[in-house]
């Protein structure tokens, strides 16, 4: 007789992603685990910046990416730089109902509105990257941001009384290795 246990394996087993990571790993593709391939190999030209490439057709959902970013940058119980969801299509009597799972984190936005409605000047933009980063040390915790922030972004945290967001995990960048929830993702 076969346990839950058995059964959860054979079925993890089946799925796509985990058979595509499992064969790329095997090849080579995690070389020194920097996963050089999925990430930039030369600074945006004029007019560009960084941003997060996803392929939502191959999502599944997983959250493998938010555990990720949860654990190497160290966040708080409840706190999330990256979210994932469902959108819906269709509706009674529709025909072509269709489900899409989305993976959302800060946009890094050409025009940052966190950073325009920061008093105290705790966003800066890099100039170079186009990563918004959030000076820890600058912030008073007036929440400005997260009301400013059309993309609910900025997640305060009540232990140290300031607001934080995804900085794309720049300081990994700058080391030439993937952001946490890119490296998660399988």
């Amino acid at each position: 007789a076969r346990v839950l246990v058995d059964l959860l394996l054979a079925e993890q087993r089946t799925l796509r992603a985990v058979d595509e990571f499992s064969a790329w790993h095997d090849a080579g593709g995690a070389h020194g685990g920097r996963f050089e391939s999925l990430i930039p190999s030369a600074l945006p030209g004029a007019g560009q910046q960084f941003a997060f490439g996803v392929d939502l057709d191959s999502c599944t959902g997983c959250k493998a990416c938010v555990t990720a970013c949860h654990s190497l940058n160290g966040l708080e119980v409840g706190e999330t730089w990256r979210k994932v969801g469902e959108l819906e299509s269709g509706g009674a009597g529709c025909n072509t109902a269709h489900r899409q799972t989305v993976t959302t984190a800060c946009h890094h936005c050409a025009e940052p509105a966190c950073l325009e409605g920061c008093p105290v000047r705790a966003y800066e933009k890099d100039p170079i990257t186009g990563i918004v980063i959030h000076l820890d040390d600058q912030c008073i915790g007036c929440r400005y941001c997260q009301l400013m922030c059309p993309y609910d972004v900025p997640q305060f945290s009540e232990r140290l009384g300031i607001v934080r967001k995804c900085d794309m995990c720049h300081a990994r960048l700058s080391a030439g290795e993937a952001p946490a929830c890119v490296q998660g993702c399988p």
